[in-house]
């Protein structure tokens, strides 16, 4: 389920909220990027993670390990 793998109010994924606290700067600055990507996706269709969002999301991680 999609509200499962993040959260809806911070766009983040467990692995991501759980390994905030370790990550440098640099790595929480690279990630408030991607964030950021994630929210406007979400916004464009339809002001919430759904919808298209979803299933870009899951098209381009469906390679990764894991």
């Amino acid at each position: 389920d999609f509200a499962d793998e993040f959260c809806i109010g911070c766009y983040r994924t467990r692995g991501e909220i759980a390994s905030w606290i370790s990550m440098d700067e640099s790595e929480q600055l690279h990630l408030l990027d991607i964030l950021s990507e994630r929210r406007r996706l979400a916004m464009d269709v339809g002001g919430g993670p759904v919808g298209k969002y979803k299933d870009w999301f899951f098209n381009h991680h469906a390679e990764e390990p894991g």
